[in-house]
């Protein structure tokens, strides 16, 4: 496994005792691709580059060359020369992330032409260059219950619902990677940016640095720009992408502070900056309800970066997730008691009037994320719910017939005291058995509410319903 730097402009080399990982520096690179075969290279992991001196399509074949896959190799783009001490954490940062690449398969590449034209490329046959694009599993997607989120989020139109399933269409797709963070099931997924490889990237880097590191999310397509004392980028599709707990997982992982660009700031075309900028202010009123500093989350990286909030000698998160990534704050801000109420945030604190739920299990029916899940036993029902895997899409409230009467209801609540209660009975109640069978007929409030829709008028239908079940009647 190789980290190559383009040797071009006497950019410093990593230090090959801190990374672990063979380093090669091949001159001339960013302007001759071949060079990487030429220096003897197999199997890159990562690569060091100069900015608009490159050609990304010709830098995928020769990476190809050497029997890695383009999509999984990470490359840093320097827009001036850093500092030994910057190349050794940008280093860390990539190679780590390369290592928690799982892989990818060909639906995942999506080909484009450039927009901008390097030199290379005016005097050559035009070459394509791939991009990371996401996949559906259909095992695990709730678009038979009738989840609709990543087809209302998707910018691009890309995503269509037919037949329980979402219909995909690649070519519309920018590869944002807003369906994948929206997916309350993770049946999304793009293979060059996942929790795993952005949390290893964190990491690796803030125990690279000797001083606090700041992380500034910028887009794929971002025009790379100097690199500010204590910050570093860290790559995404789009930073429209980026939830809450994308935005704020940093700080737990041992980053001082977290930036995310705008797509207008760094060029990029997809312009999503109505979602960071929403997301970013719920973000840092949730980082002040918890009495944490907003220096903390800023909108561009620069200046000072704030020692950070924890020791970098900590567990990794689990997932991004916005509760979890909220919980884990509380934690740190030994906060025991605060309640955050969130208009972007992925959250939902669901309560159920047993006076007016009949038990019809609808709520749990629909449930993408399986937050609300019901449970049959001999005679009794009950309706569970896990506030760790509700996303606050209100499909359980929309869908109860008895909403009206207030049967269901769901407050969009960062909640510490419910998370910390976690997966608990929110309904019980009791089914009447069949007499002739015994089998479970219906839930006892569920005739109940029947009777008093009916009246006495229709006592007698009441009565066989409620004695016995529809194989026995």
């Amino acid at each position: 496994m190789t980290l190559v730097v383009c040797g071009d402009h006497g950019t410093p080399s990593p230090h090959q005792d801190r990374l672990e990982s063979e380093v090669v520096v091949v001159p001339d690179l960013c302007g001759d691709p071949s060079a990487l075969a030429r220096a003897g290279v197999i199997d890159t992991e990562a690569l060091i580059l100069h900015i608009e001196e490159f050609d990304l399509g010709f830098m995928q074949g020769a990476i190809r060359a050497t029997g890695a896959d383009p999509l999984g190799v990470p490359i840093v783009t320097l827009a001036d020369m850093p500092t030994n001490e910057q190349i050794d954490v940008l280093a860390a940062g990539v190679v780590a992330r390369h290592r928690a690449f799982r892989g990818a398969r060909p639906e995942h590449a999506k080909m484009q032409w450039p927009t901008l034209i390097s030199r290379r490329r005016l005097f050559a046959l035009g070459v394509p260059q791939y991009i990371g694009a996401p996949s559906i599993d259909p095992a695990l997607c709730a678009a038979e219950r009738g989840c609709r989120l990543c087809v209302e989020t998707c910018p691009a139109s890309a995503l269509e619902p037919v037949s329980g399933n979402i219909k995909y269409n690649v070519d519309t797709c920018v590869a944002c990677g807003i369906c994948v963070t929206t997916c309350p099931t993770g049946a999304t997924v793009n293979p060059t940016a996942t929790e795993d490889q952005i949390a290893a990237q964190i990491q690796a880097m803030v125990s690279a640095a000797e001083d606090p590191v700041g992380i500034e999310y910028r887009c794929r397509d971002a025009r790379s720009g100097p690199l500010e004392d204590g910050w570093y980028p860290v790559e995404v599709p789009c930073t429209g992408m980026l939830t809450i707990g994308w935005l704020l997982a940093p700080l737990v992982l041992g980053a001082g502070a977290v930036a995310a660009l705008s797509c207008r700031t760094t060029g990029c075309s997809i312009e999503n900056d109505d979602l960071v900028a929403g997301h970013l202010t719920d973000a840092s009123s949730m980082l002040v309800e918890l009495g944490i500093s907003e220096r903390h989350l800023v909108n561009r990286g620069r200046g000072a970066v704030p020692e950070p909030l924890r020791d970098v000698d900590t567990p990794p998160l689990a997932n991004f997730n916005d509760t979890d990534v909220y919980l884990a704050l509380a934690v740190i801000a030994e906060i025991s008691d605060a309640v955050f109420t969130s208009t972007t945030g992925a959250v939902g604190v669901v309560t159920i009037n047993e006076l007016a739920c009949t038990a019809c299990e609808r709520c749990a029916g629909v449930c993408p994320s399986h937050a609300l899940v019901a449970h049959q036993h001999e005679e009794t029902v009950e309706i569970s719910f896990d506030p760790f895997l509700c996303v606050g899409c209100g499909m359980c409230t929309s869908t109860c017939p008895e909403r009206d009467r207030g049967a269901i209801t769901m407050k969009q609540n960062f909640d510490v005291e419910e998370l910390t209660l976690g997966d608990r009975i929110v309904f019980s109640g009791s089914t009447s058995p069949c007499e002739v069978c015994g089998g479970p007929i219906a839930p006892s409030a569920m005739l109940d509410r029947i009777q008093s829709m009916l009246g006495p008028e229709h006592a007698g239908t009441l009565d066989l319903i409620s004695r016995r079940c529809l194989n026995c009647r």
